[in-house]
Order: structure tokens, then sequence, then C-alpha cells
């Protein structure tokens, strides 16, 4: 298996990664051909050697017509890309090509500004159906943390980031270079954010600003010593989609290749997010992975409107629980009852405590570490016959496929959309995969 691992002490941004995987080997003309798939636009893509603090690196900047090419492109400042969106957004741009350095870059119809247009963008290109359906995945949790910021369904926010072009090309991009090295698993330690404060649209915000909080806050972060934003929502958005497992370091692993992207600041350590690429066989992991740090985390509730229940669930699940699920039982004085179960990381006890406390009838828990063995796991993409994409999750042991399932939502989303039974589209998912 091919693994990525990240090393994200500088913080991360959509064009540092895109310039990492350019580092460790991407086809650069391969990406570039498949993002002229995209009508997005008029813009140039400049991908360039840089030195941070003597570390050679990789560094990408996508610019637009309107937008002035001597500004740099500075990812962490959200002033920077609302200054972007005046200038592209709701602005028609001739249709041609141009040429920089030798790469070429296609044009088209003007940026949108919400989730719809954008995925409309995307998915009338001829885009491979994976890098559609990844490119969905993180614009949502994009779309989603705004929403939650704002007060407004995903479908009402009117995008700071989301809608500029650079952030389309460094998002896709992105998917198509891991693409290319084949990446199957994606790794990463600790994510420093930087201190301070921004300045945006509404004012000075902290950083992390708050749709970069929202979308980190189940990945292990620190703020650092850096007064800097050092992590933008695209970063956090493509950290959320694709990272699987975090570890410290990688001191005890073997690697084959070891890149660095770099971002635009100069900084009193390297702006840079690093990357080490290897095959699974050399990581020297047991032939049961065991995953450690958990509790369970349990209550017993014989005095609660069953009502709230799947409000309690869900927000337990939001607040980064790993699993939540219910147990019927018989208590004292033949009361029936449940029993809530907790399945979370420990350091997110405290706070998983707290809302159970508050939300339900309980005036008590009892708690437990324990560790579990866990099946690698794969999202699949297929396409139906009508052009619809499916997630299909797979699972392996020591190598070999041993289950692989349709995931309920993407289900359920197109068997809404096509007016179809739910049975159907799950039995054609799984036949898109013979």
């Amino acid at each position: 298996m091919r693994v990525l691992f990240l090393d994200t002490f500088s913080g991360i941004s959509g064009n540092m990664l895109l310039g990492l995987l350019i580092d460790l080997g991407a086809d650069q003309q391969y990406i570039l051909s498949e993002l002229n798939k995209l009508n997005i636009g008029e813009y140039k893509i400049i991908i360039e050697r840089v030195n941070k603090l003597g570390i050679d690196s990789t560094y990408v900047d996508v610019q637009c017509k309107e937008f002035d090419e001597q500004h740099s492109h500075e990812h962490g400042l959200v002033g920077t890309l609302i200054h972007k969106l005046q200038n592209i957004l709701g602005k028609p741009t001739t249709g041609h090509v141009h040429s920089h350095g030798g790469v070429t870059h296609s044009h088209g119809p003007e940026a949108q500004r919400n989730l719809d247009s954008i995925m409309e963008i995307i998915n009338n290109s001829e885009l491979a159906a994976t890098i559609k359906f990844q490119a969905e995945k993180v614009f949502t949790e994009l779309a989603k943390a705004e929403a939650k910021v704002h007060g407004k369904s995903i479908q009402e926010v009117h995008f700071h980031e989301v809608g500029a072009v650079d952030t389309i090309i460094d998002i896709v991009g992105c998917l198509l270079a891991l693409e290319n090295l084949k990446v199957e698993k994606i790794m990463a330690n600790r994510l420093q954010t930087g201190r301070g404060f921004v300045k945006c649209a509404h004012g000075l915000m902290p950083i992390p600003a708050p749709a970069t909080a929202e979308l980190i806050k189940n990945i292990p972060n620190y703020a650092g010593e850096i007064d800097k934003e050092l992590v933008t929502p695209t970063g956090a958005a493509l950290l959320k989609v694709l990272v699987t497992e975090y570890q410290p370091d990688v001191a005890s692993l073997e690697w084959e290749r070891i890149g660095y992207g770099a971002g635009t600041w100069d900084l009193s350590i390297p702006n840079v997010v690093r990357g080490y690429l290897g095959e699974k066989s050399m990581l020297q992991e047991s032939a049961l992975p065991t995953v450690g740090d958990l509790l369970v985390i349990q209550t017993n509730i014989d005095d609660m409107n069953p009502e709230y229940y799947e409000y309690i669930l869900n927000k337990l699940l939001e607040n980064g629980c790993q699993d939540v699920w219910l147990t019927a039982i018989i208590m004292k004085k033949n009361r029936p009852a449940n029993v809530l179960n907790i399945l979370c990381q420990q350091n997110l006890f405290d706070k998983i405590v707290a809302i159970v406390l508050r939300e339900t009838t309980s005036i008590g828990l009892r708690y437990y570490p324990v560790q579990r063995v866990v099946a690698e796991r794969e999202i699949q993409a297929v396409v139906l016959k009508s052009g619809s994409v499916v997630a299909v999750k797979c699972a392996y042991f020591q190598g070999e496929l041993i289950n692989r399932a349709p995931e309920y939502e993407s289900c359920l989303e197109v068997a809404k959309r096509e007016s179809r039974p739910l049975k159907d589209i799950y039995q054609e998912a799984l036949e898109c995969l013979k």
C-alpha cells in the first residue's frame, strides 16, 4: 500500500500540499492537462523552486487575470482572498488559452460562490469520477464549516474562499497529484496552527480563523509560537477528508522519498509542509494494527424522553466520538432502560462527559480504556448508469479484501434525486464493483 505521511510543523494550505506532491514526483504535465478540463475562468499557474531557510522546496501559485499578477498568493490571508473574489466573482471572462513558463491554461465561465455552482463546474468537466467524488467531499466540508460559523445552511453560504478559482485549482490539483502518485493512505502528525489574529471581511479574527477551527476540531493541533495564520480552511478541509490516521512522528519508519511544499510566509522556521512517501510493507506494522488511547464511556438512563436520543447521539458524533450506541437493559425494580455507550479518544473525555451530564438525565458515568484492531478502510467511488456517483466502503485485512458496502448517505442522496428505491441504488453500486 502506497502511504504518504504529512509533517505539518509549519501548518498547511492547499497550495503547500500541491507543491509538496509535485516535489514528491507527481507529474506536472498530467496535473495541468487534467485541470484544463475545468472551465473556471482565466488563470495561470506558476510552479517554481524556492528556498525556505535553506530548504529547497516547490512553490505553487495560481493567479487570475483580474487579480494583480504581482500580488503574492497569500493563502493565509482571508482579506487577500476577499480582494481576489471582488475582482474574480461575477465578472465573465473571455475564453482563450495562454502560456506561462511553458505551461498552458484553459479559460471559461465565471467563478461562482455557492456549493452547487462549484460542483456543477466540477461535475460538468471530464475529470474522473473518483476526482469529482473526492472534490465534493472536500468542498462540502468547507461549506459545512462556513455554514456552522455563520449560522446558515450549506446552500445559503456565500463563501469567502471556496468560490475562488485558486481554491478549486488547489483542491482538484491535490487530488489529481495523489492519484498520479498512487497514494492509498495518508497519515499526519500534530498540526501547528499559528497564533494571534487575522484580518478578514468582518474585522480581526483569532487564529485559527473560525472556519478553520471548525474543520480541525477533531484533528490533533497546537498553536505554537508563530504569530501568523499557518493553516487555511482549504488546507484544513483537505486534511479532514484525506488523512485517516494521526501519529506523533515517523522516527521508527522507513521511506523512499521526502519532499517539501512551500508556503508564502518568511518565518523564523521554514514555511513548508514536509511529506514522506513509501510503501506500507516498509512501515514495520504488525499484522494486527492496534489503536490505543480510546475510552468507552457508559451511563444507564431510565427516566429520559426517548425522543432526545437522536439529538444527543448526533451531538456526540459531531464532537469527535468514534461511535455511539444504545443497549436496552432492565434495571432494578424491573425498569426498562438504555445504556448510552460512547467510544472516543481520551483527550475528548472532559468535553464528552460535559455533554452527557448537561444533555441527558444522567447524574453519573463509568469509563474504562480500550484497545481495538482495525481493518484497513478505503472509499471507492462508482459511477451508476445514470451518471450519479456512489461511495462504497471497502475493508482490507492483511492485504485481503474482506468486505465492501455502499455508504448509506451517498445512496440515499442518489435515491432521492433520481426517485428510485434505495435498495436498487445499493444493488447497482455493488454490481459496478464486479
